[in-house]
């Protein structure tokens, strides 16, 4: 992915699954919320930009979640089924989509979590897993995520992007490279 700029630091050694950022965990505020900070190394402009960035872009309904924690870290796992690919290559019927953080874990830097229930157009990285264990699908940069509603796609990535805020429906199914029947 040569559009991403990557720093090493201890952070992402740790967690390398965020494709161009780096995080540390905080301290818990009294109402048990953890705060995790994110430091974007290089944030995407442009769509063509975010495209060039990620193996495929689908569409899909996110399922089921799991939370966990990985390397310390709090994960929250989302199973979407896949309905459509729009854009590159992606073979399954579901996809494992690894987002940082929970549901009671703020983090104003990264996209928000993904909704049981909720339909998405999402841009996926695959990242590699550094210690031998299985791949995994990400938000490419954290920021390529449209939630579905009122008829159109809307940001639901991370915060000061200058991705636009509205993808028309209408955009997205005239480039649909492939559906699931």
């Amino acid at each position: 992915m040569p559009r991403f700029v990557r720093r090493i630091t201890a952070a992402a050694v740790l967690i390398p699954f965020l494709a161009g950022c780096t995080a540390a965990p905080s301290t818990a505020t009294p109402q048990r919320t953890t705060r995790v900070h994110v430091d974007q190394i290089n944030r995407l402009n442009t769509l063509s930009e975010l495209e060039d960035g990620s193996a495929a872009v689908i569409i899909g309904q996110a399922m089921s979640q799991t939370a966990t924690t990985m390397r310390g870290f709090p994960i929250t796992i989302t199973t979407v089924q896949v309905t459509t690919v729009v854009h590159g290559s992606y073979p399954r019927k579901s996809a494992e989509i690894y987002q940082l953080g929970t549901a009671t874990t703020a983090s104003e830097e990264t996209a928000a979590m993904l909704k049981t229930g909720h339909s998405y157009l999402i841009y996926i990285s695959i990242e590699k897993d550094t210690d031998g264990g299985p791949d995994r699908t990400v938000i490419t940069g954290g920021d390529g995520v449209y939630e579905w509603r009122d008829n159109d796609y809307h940001y639901v990535g991370g915060p000061d992007s200058r991705l636009p805020q509205t993808i028309a429906s209408s955009a997205v199914s005239s480039r649909t490279a492939a559906a699931f029947s």
